[in-house]
């Protein structure tokens, strides 16, 4: 669209509601694509839980999926904002501010879920324990990342040709970690 005509119609489908009491905030989609435009493409939304303040994932078969399954991913005090999500291997990877160690080392996260795709299971319960379906981890950090600062609007998350995520946030200058690949004994 190049307003050269902006009375045209603009191309774009009916928006998808996705039912969830306040959820919503630092919304990061990814979509899984086979490159075949005849199958569905699924979708993976991370999302902030203003009411609870968890990390949430929304998977969607589709993009007209009417019964999306929404988990929640972590729930240890205020964590899940300014999130990134990707898809590798077929699973979602979410990394995220976790706001109650805000100003200290401890506030980079990540997440990676463990189980199956068919009937995604939450990675914390209500109450904030750990169920063991995602894996979530503390990224050592340098100094404190500053995500109590305008310039700080996400915690970026990439995967290098071996499959390692890589993170880049801001600390007192642009800083960047690399997950070291698992060791099998």
């Amino acid at each position: 669209i190049d307003l050269a005509t902006p009375t045209d119609a603009v191309p774009v489908a009916a928006p998808v509601e996705i039912p969830v009491d306040y959820v919503g905030w630092y919304v990061s989609l990814a979509v899984e694509s086979d490159g075949n435009a005849l199958t569905d493409d699924p979708l993976h939304i991370a999302a902030y839980d203003s009411g609870d303040g968890d990390l949430r994932y929304i998977h969607m078969t589709s993009y007209a999926d009417a019964s999306p399954q929404v988990v929640r991913v972590d729930a240890n005090n205020s964590v899940g904002i300014y999130t990134s999500v990707l898809v590798r291997g077929g699973k979602p990877w979410i990394s995220y501010y976790n706001n109650s160690e805000n100003g200290t080392r401890d506030s980079i996260k990540l997440a990676r879920y463990l189980g199956s795709m068919v009937t995604i299971a939450d990675g914390a319960s209500s109450d904030g324990y750990a169920t063991g379906q995602w894996e979530t981890l503390t990224v050592p950090v340098i100094p404190p990342p500053q995500g109590g600062l305008t310039k700080f609007l996400r915690v970026n998350l990439g995967f290098n040709t071996a499959g390692d995520p890589l993170l880049g946030y801001a600390a007192s200058s642009i800083e960047a970690s690399r997950r070291l690949p698992e060791v099998t004994p």
